[in-house]
């Protein structure tokens, strides 16, 4: 039988872009074009790695966390511009100016709230940082709010939150009467038949690469159960691809809906930039050359999110324009957000 188009084109493409991989490393990329799809895996070590590996997805978690969000409003447990003191503990205490936060706003990075709560490294890569955040349970991210000072009014101004997105996942979780794990399992993970998702133990036929620092040194699993829904989610480039593809129309009817919701631009602070309940979407940038030839022109938009945790680099990425998509996945603290955008650009552009 002859082959498609979008998959000689997907095997073209992937053939350039997944070659070696650096040392001590393994590298996973799927993508999508026009309902192909493909998955490409290489290893330092020569181990088998694939579609079904394991990996830590980082801040990829905050689209679930916002996907979550959508789901609970669409069902009316929540609004979105709903004010985040509603869903918190009666004896919780909010700082100045924080009464006006709504749920929204916390998904979309425009809470004003700083990146980590107040004593948290804002990365957290040196084992000091790691024991501070791990000694941290949800009762102690809510208490911390009446420590925090408001970089920003809510609405105003956008500035990345850790913190922001995990008052949300939790509060969402307490409006819902569950943990915010068991919420992203029912609301998103189950209904897209993602089977390899989730935080913690391991399907028992599945693998998960050692994650590698930046040097290479081994990086133990990350566990921070105050910023789960900020980053703690594993999955793999086959449930990756099944999400994007979903993204992409490829899904039922209320799926569809919850997902449109995620997807929608909620804040614009200006320049190229929109931030949905979750999602990033910018032009998707063309080669240098390109771009300024065409004088900043904009191009097709992405839809986008990536993550980095001390071991592991994801991205994943969506061009609904061009019916493309891609992920990657690798397990080395080392962005992989270059390589996910110049592979969709080739696919989408």
């Amino acid at each position: 039988m002859a082959r498609s188009p979008a998959s000689e084109r997907l095997e073209a493409v992937l053939r350039s872009h997944v070659t070696r991989p650096r040392r001590r490393q393994a590298l996973v990329v799927g993508a999508l074009l026009d309902g192909a799809e493909l998955v490409r895996g290489v290893s330092s070590g020569g181990e088998p790695v694939g579609e079904a590996t394991v990996f830590e997805v980082g801040s990829i978690t905050k689209v679930f966390t916002g996907v979550a969000l959508a789901s609970c409003a669409d069902l009316g447990l929540v609004q979105l511009d709903e004010p985040l003191r509603r869903l918190l503990p009666p004896d919780a205490r909010l700082p100045p100016g924080a009464d006006a936060v709504t749920l929204a706003q916390l998904a979309s990075h425009s809470s004003g709230l700083p990146r980590m709560p107040p004593g948290v490294p804002p990365l957290l890569l040196g084992e000091r940082a790691r024991k501070r955040a791990r000694l941290l349970d949800v009762d102690d991210l809510f208490a911390a709010l009446a420590r925090t000072r408001l970089r920003d009014p809510p609405g105003r101004r956008y500035r990345y939150s850790n913190f922001g997105v995990s008052l949300l996942g939790h509060a969402l979780a307490r409006r819902a009467g569950a943990g915010w794990a068991d919420l992203v399992q029912t609301l998103v993970c189950e209904p897209l038949g993602l089977v390899r998702t989730g935080v913690g133990v391991l399907p028992a036929d599945a693998s998960m690469p050692p994650g590698r620092s930046l040097v290479g040194r081994d990086v133990p699993p990350w566990d921070f159960p105050a910023f789960a829904p900020a980053g703690a989610l594993r999955s793999t480039a086959r449930d990756l691809l099944r999400f994007l593809g979903a993204n992409l129309g490829d899904a039922p009817a209320e799926t569809a809906r919850r997902l449109t919701i995620a997807a929608s631009p909620r804040f614009d602070p200006g320049g190229r930039l929109q931030v949905a309940l979750g999602w990033h979407i910018v032009p998707l940038p063309g080669p240098l050359l390109a771009q300024v030839r065409s004088r900043g022109r904009s191009g097709p938009a992405m839809v986008w999110h990536n993550g980095l945790t001390g071991g592991f680099a994801s991205f994943a990425g969506l061009v609904p324009d061009g019916r493309a998509a891609v992920v990657v996945l690798a397990s080395r603290f080392r962005s992989v957000t270059g390589l996910g955008v110049r592979i969709l650009r080739d696919l989408a552009g």
